[in-house]
């Protein structure tokens, strides 16, 4: 988990962590935080990807610790808990009404929150078809804002993505599972701490979903 002896000069300590996209906004300060309280003279390094890039990362010795979708990748990790899927649209979108098709945004294949949207819709025999996709959630928040359909969008908190509102009527979806992946000869304090700050955040956000 440390890198002593690094670029930064002798002495030097860096942790580099990743996170998928999803939820990052969160994820992101709650590992910093935990590494920090570990190991208060590091610094904190991180990068935002696709799952299974995240988990070639941490293979490849690029990365400390990754956050990642399960399902996204058929790499080992430890269960960290889910993250609430919620419908958003821009303020006054509406569906088109039957029998037009739901229009989606999503992001490109390969993406679990894109097929979990699908089969939502497909199981509550909702007709759907994407008008927009991106390589990138930026994108896919930047087309929903314009207006020109809906998005399952992965919202950790209370608050909601900038331009967006929720959307109401259209099928519940269960959470997407998260896994952590440490390094090869992580610190297991440092692994632990992360780890443990992740699953409460998360747990609360399970928590808050329910009541």
């Amino acid at each position: 988990m440390r890198r002593l002896l690094g670029e930064d000069g002798p002495g030097a300590e860096t942790v580099v962590i990743g996170a998928t996209e999803h939820g990052a906004d969160q994820i992101l300060p709650v590992l910093t935080e935990a590494v920090r309280e570990v190991r208060p003279g590091a610094e904190v390094r991180v990068r935002i990807d696709r799952s299974a890039r995240l988990t070639d990362a941490v293979d490849r010795g690029e990365l400390d610790l990754a956050v990642y979708v399960t399902e996204a990748t058929a790499a080992a990790g430890t269960p960290v808990g889910g993250l609430p899927l919620r419908w958003y649209a821009a303020p006054g979108w509406k569906p088109p009404a039957a029998p037009a098709p739901l229009p989606l945004v999503a992001i490109n294949e390969p993406c679990v929150i894109r097929r979990r949207a699908l089969a939502a819709l497909a199981a509550d025999h909702t007709q759907a078809t994407v008008v927009a996709e991106a390589g990138y959630l930026a994108g896919v928040l930047d087309v929903a804002r314009a207006g020109l359909g809906a998005a399952l969008l992965a919202v950790p908190g209370s608050q909601h993505p900038e331009g967006l509102t929720p959307v109401e009527g259209l099928p519940a979806v269960s959470p997407v599972r998260l896994s952590a992946r440490p390094g090869h000869g992580a610190d297991p304090s440092l692994t632990g701490a992360a780890v443990e700050a992740v699953r409460a955040l998360l747990a609360a956000c399970e928590t808050g979903r329910a009541a």
